[in-house]
């Protein structure tokens, strides 16, 4: 009962309007505490020997309807009406209690200082002067109505004016608690408002620091891959200029240790090796290398069996690369004694297409030292690598074709010479003061004279000699003489070959007309006895004074 008259009884709240709750609060305070205490004052006065209906206490009892007028209407949610209503009641109420009674010299003027101070609680500042201004007026109208005679002031009862006073005391310690209530409410808001902002502040303080650590953050992140970028920017600018420098070696045997030596530079890495894998694609051999412990191993033919086991035979049978970022913890490594130092090691195949031709195998003194940026850069290092060597050995195999071809060609020019010096009584020709003659195989320098030999060269066979007989006490061949006698013997070569050519071609041909000939002959022959007969005449036509037989013979 006593929650459900504490719920009537209380101010309403008005959500979203805290100046209307606030006013609400106030007149709900005033009302409920005017009502009792004009009742009671109503009740004094009449036990004092005031009329029960008089006009003091009608007022106060027209005051308490009002009142009850004024908390329905807060309640109602008209708190502006209501508070103007109520200020206004007691204003008038305390005006007419004035004139009725002593006028100024009561306790009137008094209490339009409480009206006053009401009206700005509940109205605002505007409201409490206007009022005061109201309650300056009617004080000195009082005064007017007294001078006048309208009013006679009559000491009243002592014990009256204590009630009096008592009850304006009563509203002035009401007044003074709402005002003070109210201060502790603007305090306590301000200290929540303070509370709020110094939360905030902190708040804001701890987002800034959050913020400045993950900007921080971000700052060394893109620091982090800025540095990265340039680093592998500079990497692949490496393995550009390593790729152009191994691009004009075209002997695999220069190559392979130009590879090895320009990784471990370019990279810093402690050793570099090049694994070839052999015909049979059993073993990878180590073909070229950087360091005092690779080449210790190169010397003895070091190689290892194409398979998974180890690194490098990992790499050589899957065609993937293969990185041991801490050696010690690896199983696949196989530790070697020509290179202790070892912490990290990463075997990539070369492969060249589809086809695995070998493994580039590097080494470093630091754990985890192959990132996969690193890894990336020289995984297209290998690739590059690859077809270096495939572009070698092509190379080389071109080369070794192109020597094999000119030494035939070679043998067969100077076959072909040697018959066409057979086939040619005179050797050459001598002009001389006698005029042009032919030489003779015997014929030999004169003691008086020197010779100056200039060679007739055709395709780096030397056919014969263009020979200049000098006398004695001559000075050797100007450069410019000299030059001109190798120009004409070059054009005697030339000419030479191509009659020679020419000589071929017209017994090729002759050989040729022959063979069609004989062929034509043989083949207008209408049986076996004809064709036999007359491939015999044209045989033995064709080699004066040789017996010829044609004999059909089956092996069985």
């Amino acid at each position: 009962m006593w929650i459900g008259l504490r719920s009537l009884l209380a101010a309403p709240i008005f959500a979203g309007d805290a100046e209307k709750t606030r006013k609400a609060k106030y007149i709900n305070v005033l009302v409920l505490t005017n009502i009792p205490i004009l009742a009671a004052f109503i009740l004094v006065r009449t036990i004092n020997g005031e009329e029960m209906f008089g006009v003091g206490n009608t007022v106060l009892a027209s005051i308490i309807g009002v009142l009850v007028v004024v908390w329905n209407l807060m309640r109602s949610g008209r708190v502006a009406l209501a508070a103007y209503l109520h200020v206004s009641t007691i204003w008038l109420a305390s005006t007419i209690i004035a004139f009725n009674s002593s006028g100024a010299f009561g306790s009137a003027y008094a209490s339009y200082l409480v009206v006053s101070l009401i009206g700005g609680l509940l109205l605002g500042w505007q409201a409490a002067a206007g009022y005061a201004v109201a309650g300056v007026a009617a004080s000195f109208a009082m005064v007017y109505a007294h001078n006048i005679g309208l009013i006679n002031y009559v000491p009243g009862d002592a014990f009256n004016s204590a009630i009096e006073g008592t009850v304006l005391l009563a509203f002035g310690v009401i007044f003074l608690y709402l005002i003070i209530n109210s201060f502790q409410a603007a305090a306590e808001n301000e200290r929540l408002v303070s509370d709020a902002l110094r939360t905030s502040n902190r708040e804001l303080s701890e987002l800034r620091d959050e913020l400045e650590n993950r900007v921080q953050e971000r700052t060394n992140e893109l620091q982090f891959v800025a540095a990265n970028s340039t680093r592998r920017i500079e990497q692949l600018q490496l393995v550009a200029r390593l790729t152009q420098e191994l691009s004009t070696i075209q002997d695999i045997n220069e190559l392979l240790p130009a590879i090895a030596r320009g990784i471990s530079e370019r990279f810093g890495y402690y050793h570099a090796g090049i694994f070839l894998i052999d015909e049979r694609r059993e073993y990878a051999i180590l073909t070229a290398t950087n360091s005092d412990g690779g080449r210790k191993m190169l010397d003895r033919g070091h190689r290892i069996p194409v398979g998974m086991r180890g690194i490098v035979g990992y790499a050589a049978e899957t065609g993937q690369p293969r990185i041991a970022e801490n050696v010690e913890a690896d199983q696949a490594f196989l530790v070697n004694p020509d290179l202790p130092d070892t912490r990290a090691e990463a075997a990539l195949p070369l492969k060249f297409g589809n086809r695995v031709v070998g493994v580039l195998d590097v080494q470093s003194t630091q754990a985890d030292a192959f990132s996969q940026e690193e890894i990336n850069i020289l995984s297209i290092l290998a690739s590059q690598v690859a077809i270096s060597i495939e572009n070698a050995r092509l190379f080389t195999q071109t080369r070794e074709t192109l020597a094999n071809a000119q030494r035939v060609y070679n043998r067969y020019i100077e076959q072909q010479w040697q018959q066409f010096a057979e086939r040619n009584e005179i050797p050459g020709y001598h002009l001389s003061r006698k005029g042009i003659e032919p030489i003779k195989a015997s014929e030999g320098g004169k003691a008086k004279s020197r010779i100056i030999s200039v060679p007739i060269v055709i395709a780096g066979q030397t056919i014969g000699a263009l020979d200049i007989r000098r006398e004695k006490g001559e000075d050797d061949l100007t450069e410019s003489e000299r030059s001109l006698l190798e120009a004409t013997a070059q054009r005697i070569a030339l000419a030479l070959d191509n009659v020679r050519l020419l000589q071929e071609a017209q017994v090729r041909a002759s050989k040729e007309r022959t063979i069609g000939e004989l062929g034509s002959k043989i083949g207008s022959a209408l049986n076996i006895d004809n064709i036999l007969d007359t491939a015999a005449q044209e045989i033995g036509g064709l080699l004066p004074g040789a017996e010829v037989i044609i004999q059909i013979t089956p092996e069985n």
